[in-house]
This record gives C-alpha cells, structure tokens and sequence, in this order.
C-alpha cells in the first residue's frame, strides 16, 4: 500500500474515533463557549443571518449584539441547519458534523502544504493531526476555533504556492492567501501571529525589495482589516449591547507581569503542550524536530512556532485557562514532530544492538505513557455538565417567561442558552450592577453557583430585604423584586 493510501485510511480512522455520541448536547468541554457560539446560531435562525451584528442572550430580556469574533462559523452553522433547531439532537449531529467538515479541511489542505516542502514528513505528520489530543477534542466542538485555523492553513498554502510560481494564476493564489488569512484573523486573533511568517514568504519570493515591499503592503491591509473588525467590535458591538470585557488593556487573556510571576502560569502552559497538544511522545519528538530545524534553518518551520510562542507569552491568560487557543500550533507541531522523529529514525538505524533495543523500549513507554493521557483527556474532555441542564429546569419552573430578571452562575451563559432564556447575567454577585439594573426594571435575581467573599455574602444580605426571597432548594436564592417600582422604591 503507497503513502497516499496510508494517509487516507489515519484520516478514516480519524473519522470514526470522533462521530460517536456526535449528537451530544453541547455540555462537553469549553460548554460556555459552546453554548455562546450555539445562541448566536440560534439567533440567526430565527431573526436572520446578519454577520455585523451577532446576538446573545445574556445581555438582557431581548437578544442584544456581542463582541465577539466574526461569527462566520455561527452563520454557517445556521445555513447548514436551515429550519432543524439546533437545540436538538438532529441540531446538534449537524452542527459538529459542520466542524468534522471543516477539520477534514483543515487536515488535507495542510496536507497539501507539508508535501510542497516535506514530502518526506508527510505520513507521520498526517498522524499528528488526526490523532492529538488537541485535534480529536476541538475537531467535533460546536464553535468557530478550528474554521480559523483551516482558513490559516490555506493563506499557508495559497501564500506558499505563490512564492513557488511563476504561472499567471500565481496572482490569484497571493489574493486567495491574503484573503483567507484576513479571514482567519477575524474568526480567532490568535491567527494573527503568523503575520511574521507570511511576509517572510513574500519578502523571498521577489529579489526586488520593491516588489516584495507592495506584496508585504497586501499582507498588512489583510491584517489591518482584520484588526478594525476587533475594534468595531468592542466600539460599537459591546459598546451598544453585552461585552465579555477581555479585549480592552484590563481584559482576561493578557500576559501581564502578575499572570507571568506566576508559576501556575507556566505549569498550565507545560501541562497543555504535554497532555493536549503533543502528548509525552510527541513533545520529545518536537524537541528534537526544533533543534534539527535550527540547524537546518528552516524557516518556514521556525518563524511561525516563535510567532506563536511570542503570542503566547503576550496572552498567555488566555493560553493558561483555554486549550482551544493552542489549536494555532497544531499544523506546525506535525512538521516538528516528524522531523523528529525522522531524525531518531536515521540516529538509531547507526547505531549499535543495545542502544536499538534501549531507544525501542523507551519510545514504546512514551508511546504507552502518550496513549494514557491522550485517551484520558479526550474522556474527560467528552464529559457533560448535567448540573447546567438541572439549573435550566429550575429557572424555567421559577422564573416567569416574560419577566426581566438577571442570573448569578458561574456557567450563567451555558445555563441561558440550554434554558432557552434571556436575561441579564454575572458570573459573580455584584451589588452595584444589580441595584442599576432594579433602577431599569429588574423583576427577579436568581443567585445559584457561586464563590461569594465575605463582602458578597454581605450583598446577597442586603438584595433579599429589599424583595421576596426564595430559596430554590439547595441551589441557591430566588429574589423578586416586583414591589420595588423603576426608581427603586416600594
């Protein structure tokens, strides 16, 4: 059987671990952003599919727009569905079929790309992608990561063949490249870390500095209009309706001094590498593929990986608390991964009977070790959180339909979305933001799951003398506000 056999039956084999369970609700991993992502579906489907303007169901009794990415995956998802709901198990089964889909994409177009510059990596790199932890999780979750990384992937390619051609249609593939990699920005900004990697592919792609200065020019109009979408974004979609508050300078997922002083920073990032994205196996076989890549100076390897690393450390919040982000290295850890493993290939083929056998049974441990905590993260990655589905009934069953109300969880989002609901949300009781929002008419505050401090305890207090409070068995407070008129008084 030839290479190209081979490869297809690893990308079968791919399919098959992942479409069992395929029509599970979307209480798996990452369930918030799932269910953010899932509304914003649901939204279109029923109001119409507007790209500038997503819609969210936590910003108050009616659907208001977010700040979020481009919601190019949310409005294919909702082509896809057509009149099938998708909070249902038919819903579900086509949506991550959609993400399969798009996977599948992913995987041969940087199939495509590894065989122009390393025919030779391209079987045990073709491993890598199908069977990471990493790949196997987000290849089937109901969200728009790994439709970024695709459209990266064929910026790559396009980018590369141009660099490669001298043909008349090489024009259309640079165009082709710069749009998709606008694309890729807008759907996930983490994509936007290969920007050194691509106009290092334009600047070799011309001796003349002219040329190659009004191609790089492309490349920066690509990556500007990527960026205005994130300001427009924050400055009208957040600005006008719900905000998850991570873009601005105090957000979540930068790298600040405290998040970099942090040890448990570093341990989180080490701890996605090993388990996630390469495995045991697969983080010595990267190593070694670096350091050979370094001597090789393979630059079509290296600019991207410390693109990425740089990225990294600049949002590494974001890295420390959100796998998915690490999806961005997952074409350019196959490379490495192969090259190493290559090299030990060639290395142990010299070498005497003892280190043979000593190098085999070393390899088959990783191998065995990587099997162990792959499987267990991808099982405990497919978990669901039945607990979101329960707190969906009780607030279905508390709640009047039509009432103005707000919700304390720390999975408020996810709790919305499977509830069918709209409301205000917290992820933490904050007392300011709720007697603002009494002032706007607010009927009911429901408090569930939380981590309250002395001072929120202290709030909770306060907030249940000024309405009727209930409590909803042990899971929390139902507080109705409904005596208390839109100015704030009984």
């Amino acid at each position: 059987m030839n290479q190209n056999k081979w490869i297809l039956v690893i990308w079968v084999l791919g399919l098959l671990i992942r479409v069992p369970d395929i029509s599970r609700v979307p209480l798996d991993t990452h369930h918030i952003r799932q269910s953010d992502t899932s509304a914003i579906i649901r939204n279109m489907q029923r109001d119409g599919i507007d790209l500038l303007h997503p819609r969210i169901d936590w910003g108050g009794p009616k659907p208001v727009t977010v700040e979020s990415e481009l919601p190019l995956y949310n409005a294919m998802a909702a082509i896809v569905l057509q009149d099938t709901p998708i909070q249902s198990p038919d819903g579900y089964r086509r949506t991550r079929l959609l993400s399969l889909m798009i996977w599948s994409a992913m995987v041969w177009v940087t199939v495509a790309w590894i065989r122009r510059w390393w025919p030779h990596l391209t079987f045990v790199a073709m491993i890598v992608l199908v069977f990471s932890p990493l790949s196997v999780v987000f290849s089937q979750t109901i969200q728009p990561d790994m439709l970024a990384v695709t459209l990266l992937m064929v910026a790559t390619e396009r980018i590369s063949a141009f660099s490669e051609s001298d043909a008349s249609y090489a024009k259309v593939s640079l165009i082709v490249g710069l749009c998709a990699f606008a694309l890729s920005g807008m759907v996930k900004g983490t994509m936007l870390f290969a920007f050194p990697f691509f106009v290092h592919i334009l600047m070799k792609a011309s001796d003349s500095w002219r040329v190659s200065l009004i191609r790089t020019s492309g490349l920066c109009v690509a990556t500007t209009f990527s960026l205005l979408w994130y300001y427009y974004a924050h400055r009208t979609l957040g600005a006008s309706g719900a905000t998850f508050g991570i873009w601005s300078i105090d957000g979540e997922k930068w790298g600040t001094l405290t998040v970099l002083s942090s040890g448990q920073t570093w341990k989180s990032l080490v701890e996605a590498m090993l388990y996630c994205l390469l495995t045991p196996l697969g983080l010595v076989l990267a190593t070694l593929g670096t350091l050979k890549a370094f001597r090789n100076r393979e630059t079509m390897l290296l600019i991207p990986i410390l693109g990425g690393l740089m990225g990294a450390i600049l949002t590494a919040d974001g890295f420390r608390h959100h796998e998915y982000y690490w999806l961005y290295f997952l074409p350019w850890a196959s490379v490495v991964v192969a090259m190493g493993g290559h090299h030990l290939w060639d290395w142990v083929k010299s070498q005497a009977s003892f280190l043979k056998s000593l190098a085999a049974v070393t390899v088959t441990a990783l191998f065995c070790w990587s099997m162990l905590t792959g499987a267990a993260y991808v099982q405990e990655s497919r978990k669901l959180d039945e607990r979101v589905l329960e707190m969906g009934k009780i607030v279905n069953d508390s709640v009047p339909s039509h009432a103005q109300w707000l919700l304390v969880d720390r999975y408020a989002q996810s709790i919305l979305f499977h509830a069918d609901r709209r409301a205000w949300r917290l992820n933490h009781l904050d007392g300011s933001i709720v007697l603002d929002r009494i002032e706007d008419g607010l009927n009911y505050l429901v408090v569930l799951d939380w981590i309250p401090s002395e001072s929120d305890t202290e709030t909770l207090e306060m907030l249940k003398k000024m309405g009727k409070s209930t409590p909803l068995d042990k899971h929390g407070w139902l507080i109705d506000f409904n005596p208390i008129s839109s100015k704030g008084e009984r």
